[in-house]
């Protein structure tokens, strides 16, 4: 299902299709771009390209495996007639859409979630109007779009997205940064922290900056044509538990540790102790993968039991099982309340 920000500025959430292998791979086309309609008539014989992105600023914060980036764009409009702006942004992989404003006689208004049909509905009643309308398209493959009107001769328009986007470990954050034209002002700023060590940073070679010693960088361009990549490693964590932040939804903890291979020769467990998170949130986790890592592991040490401890917000349950039946058991397991660590605080093991 769709889903879509609204205002006036609506902010559509569409799951489309996956692009074809016919379109421009995404390292190689315009990112972001920037077309205009005349009068806002989507039409060959009304396309424009007076449409200038004259401020692209770009703020990335590095929250552990987190990412936070907002976007704020400015396009100005030195025809004569009344344009349709179109502005399209692949986001980097897995991104999700946390925030989207436009602006309003001077003032930034965000957007809010409506129907897709009522955005699109309300969005082309308000061009024929000639009503500040803005709405978001944001497609399975991170593509950000979002068509503003109306842009008045001799005037601009401001738009501001924010994203989150998971790090992948092996690629970090990597966005394409492709401009066919000259951006006014450029700014990038990033901000990363609890780190051991600062990540490895690609910036493209229009773009001259390094890491300061508090972890943070900050460049500005005038003029300039960009033709290449933002890219940030996967940072390596300060401890083996590391704390990220999800705008919106507060901080959470990671662990990322080893433990000694359990090898031909050695000791094997008499018991082992299960802590099982039934939390409502753990729904549409892999469980049937994690159950069967589980039984494998178990038939591989063959302990003599197994305690299950199944906990949530709620409370705390233990259960004594022979190794073979752990399995099954899982499976009967329902789901339910918050995840919450604090029953087992108390626990005797």
């Amino acid at each position: 299902m769709g889903r879509v920000f609204g205002l006036w500025i609506a902010l559509l959430f569409a799951t489309l299709a996956p692009a074809s292998s016919a379109e421009t791979p995404r390292e190689s086309r315009a990112n972001p771009s920037l077309t205009a309609n005349i009068n806002g008539v989507n039409d060959a014989s009304m396309k424009s390209g007076a449409l200038k992105v004259a401020v692209l600023e770009m703020a990335i914060v590095m929250r552990g495996s987190i990412a936070e980036t907002t976007i704020t764009a400015r396009f100005d409009n030195p025809s004569s007639a009344t344009l349709e702006g179109n502005f399209t942004l692949d986001m980097p992989a897995n991104s999700l859409v946390t925030g989207y404003a436009l602006d309003v006689a001077g003032v930034m208004v965000d957007g809010v979630l409506v129907p897709p049909h009522a955005a699109r509905t309300a969005y082309e009643q308000r061009v024929t109007a000639r009503v500040d309308p803005g709405i978001v398209e944001v497609t399975r493959g991170s593509q950000f779009n979002t068509r503003v009107f109306p842009i008045f001769p001799g005037n601009g328009r401001t738009i501001r997205l924010r994203y989150v986007t998971p790090l992948d470990v092996s690629k970090g954050y990597r966005l394409p940064l492709i401009t066919p034209g000259k951006v006014g002002t450029f700014s990038l700023s990033i901000k990363a922290s609890g780190m051991a060590s600062l990540p490895a940073l690609d910036l493209p070679e229009e773009i001259a900056g390094r890491w300061n010693d508090d972890g943070s960088l900050s460049v500005t361009a005038k003029e300039v044509a960009i033709n290449g990549e933002i890219g940030i490693a996967m940072p390596a964590p300060s401890a083996p538990i590391q704390f990220s932040e999800h705008p919106g939804e507060g901080k959470f903890f990671e662990l990322r540790d080893s433990v000694t291979f359990l090898g031909e020769g050695s000791a094997a467990p008499q018991s082992v102790t299960l802590f099982w998170d039934r939390s409502v949130s753990r729904i549409d986790d892999r469980l049937d993968d994690e159950i069967a890592l589980l039984g494998r592991y178990l038939e591989r040490v063959k302990p003599a039991s197994v305690k299950l401890i199944l906990f949530d917000s709620g409370a705390v349950e233990q259960i004594d099982l022979k190794p073979a039946s752990v399995p099954a058991h899982l499976r009967t397991v329902r789901y339910g309340g918050a995840t919450s660590f604090a029953r087992l605080v108390d626990l005797k093991l």
